[in-house]
């Protein structure tokens, strides 16, 4: 894969510099998800050609990063991580004074995943989960759960367990949030001047809004998992349909709400 080419009249010493803090572990993962990237994007053209239908439009080359300020996902391998932190419980990212204490065991720690934001960081340890020893009930693969996805309902759990009792979990927080959101939006975009559609205020409001429904749904799904987990149950359905919501007619507001929704997943 050909490397880009930096004119003379760009800001060389800049980037080079930020390119120089990036270990060389790090330096390879990241031209390895480019070319993961580049890669999809030309499988995706070649089945575009093959059968347009199955596609909403034209595959599109992915997006440069800004050549200053842009900042892609940075990942550290377990070999850019300090084995003698890790074994007191500390994570050190090589070439940083980054130290995250942890109680991951150090053999189940994979990598270390540094995600830019707008006006922060954020640092995701991916690690491999303990798994737990099948059950030992005959009739386990026989049991199954079924998830119908809602607004104000935001799970209607149930299954075809004898005596279980169906879960229905408030969705209305979420639409709560979400309204919040966008008034505050409508606020600070009224602000603004000349054809700027957003600002650092607006950036840090989506962030946070991002994490407070992030939050939320982890909280969902992990209440979720206990419940099945505490009564054997193996198999969980949830219903997908794809693109059911382009021609649906339930409301300006419902599908404003939705549509918010759908852009997270």
């Amino acid at each position: 894969m050909g490397l880009y080419q930096l004119q003379r009249n760009e800001p060389f010493d800049e980037i080079s510099s930020s390119i120089k803090r990036i270990t060389s572990q790090g330096k390879s993962t990241n031209i390895n998800d480019i070319r993961q990237k580049l890669e999809v994007f030309f499988e995706a053209v070649k089945a575009y050609k093959n059968n347009p239908t199955r596609f909403s439009g034209r595959p599109k080359l992915p997006k440069y990063k800004d050549k200053v300020k842009g900042r892609n996902i940075l990942v550290y391998t377990i070999q850019a991580i300090s084995s003698k932190q890790l074994k007191k419980g500390i994570i050190k990212l090589s070439g940083t004074n980054i130290l995250i204490k942890t109680g991951v065991k150090p053999e189940q720690i994979c990598q270390i995943r540094l995600v830019p934001k707008c006006d922060s960081c954020v640092i995701e340890v991916i690690y491999n989960a303990c798994t737990q020893p099948e059950s030992t009930v005959e009739n386990q693969k026989e049991l199954v759960a079924s998830i119908d996805l809602g607004l104000n309902n935001l799970v209607a759990l149930t299954s075809n367990q004898p005596g279980f009792v169906p879960l229905l979990i408030n969705g209305r927080p979420l639409k709560s949030i979400n309204q919040f959101y966008n008034k505050r939006k409508a606020q600070l975009q009224s602000q603004l001047k000349g054809n700027r559609q957003t600002s650092s205020r607006i950036q840090r409001l989506t962030r946070c809004r991002h994490q407070k429904v992030d939050n939320y749904l982890h909280h969902t799904s992990r209440q979720i998992i206990n419940l099945l987990a505490s009564q054997e149950i193996m198999t969980l359905v949830i219903g997908k349909n794809l693109q059911g919501q382009n021609e649906i007619n339930i409301g300006k507001k419902t599908i404003k709400t939705l549509s918010a929704f759908l852009m997270l997943g």
